[in-house]
């Protein structure tokens, strides 16, 4: 039996039964068909028969290989992380030395590169406000290599540049209406004593408050209802607290906030105004450390540290609301 070819099996009682094999090689899938003529008028036992002989044949021989690109090439993947606390890095950027080949790190930390040529490379590790780290690694035909990177932070120091030339019309890509606000400066913002989140929003463009009482987000002529906000992926219906004073959330548990005031994808429907997505911190994964502030409006305090592979953070923050309505009573 073979390609195109013709078995033939003579029976004195059922007749004669003709077995065509074809090959049909797209994506390495094998097809059988089966041709049954008879000299005499049809039987149930010779159909039977043919069914029972036609299953055998095919059983163990049928494969069909998955469908890829190219199976040489490889593939590197891993996490970012800070190298004194352990956090992930979100935004980071990774790319190959000499190649217009990289990706960023997600909100997780976790960056893939796919479909790279065996051989040698240098992978580049770069983020805003640490230093750049470049690792030689060596690639083999299909190999899915894992590669985890430490970013030691460090201050962005340089010369004065002078620049002159003419002033020439460049196209670039924009997203529009996507603002993301580091927690490094968000923290260092302090309205009435505390530093919040909303508070440090409201100095965007586009961003008003009702009142200097109150918190909510009035994006570009929204009210705070039509504004989604969101906790690693999760919506927070009630994001005040205080009747609206200052926001939920502790800006020494947040490790990300991104703002999309317009154009936000479809993902994020259900909305009009806009989309806050926030991220929380995973916790040092390096060494224990704590952080406690007293204000004239809440005190807060925050623990984390390592956990076996992983770490684990504990924070919380409480106002004085209760105490002083204590005493009025």
């Amino acid at each position: 039996m073979g390609d195109g070819k013709t078995t033939s099996i003579v029976s004195r009682k059922f007749g004669i039964l003709f077995f065509v094999y074809t090959m049909n090689g797209t994506f390495g899938i094998r097809c059988f068909s089966l041709s049954l003529v008879s000299r005499w008028k049809f039987r149930p036992s010779c159909f039977a028969a043919a069914t029972v002989l036609l299953f055998l044949l095919s059983y163990g021989t049928i494969t069909s290989a998955p469908y890829t690109l190219d199976r040489k090439n490889a593939s590197i993947s891993g996490f970012v992380h800070d190298a004194e606390t352990g956090e992930t890095l979100v935004g980071a950027s990774v790319r190959i030395k000499g190649k217009p080949v990289g990706t960023v790190t997600n909100k997780s930390g976790f960056y893939a590169l796919n479909d790279i040529p065996p051989g040698e490379c240098v992978l580049v590790f770069s983020f805003i406000g640490y230093r750049t780290v470049e690792e030689k690694v060596t690639l083999r035909e299909g190999q899915a290599k894992r590669l985890d990177v430490l970013l030691k932070p460090e201050a962005v120091q340089g010369e004065e540049v002078v620049v002159e030339g003419n002033r020439t019309e460049t196209e670039r890509a924009m997203t529009i209406g996507h603002v993301n606000i580091p927690i490094r400066q968000i923290q260092q913002i302090r309205i009435g004593g505390e530093a919040d989140v909303f508070r440090s929003i409201q100095y965007l463009p586009g961003v008003l408050a009702s009142s200097q009482l109150s918190s909510g987000l009035y994006v570009r002529g929204g009210s705070p209802d039509q504004t989604l906000v969101l906790l690693d992926g999760s919506t927070v219906y009630n994001p005040s607290h205080l009747f609206g004073f200052f926001s939920t959330f502790n800006p020494d548990a947040i490790k990300d906030v991104d703002l999309i005031k317009g154009g936000y994808p479809a993902e994020y429907g259900g909305r009009l105004s806009a989309v806050l997505d926030l991220v929380q911190k995973d916790g040092n994964r390096n060494a224990f450390e704590g952080l406690a502030s007293v204000g004239l409006i809440s005190s807060r305090m925050s623990l984390e540290g390592p956990l076996g592979n992983g770490s684990w953070f504990l924070g919380g923050r409480r106002t004085y609301i209760d105490l002083v309505t204590g005493l009025l009573e």
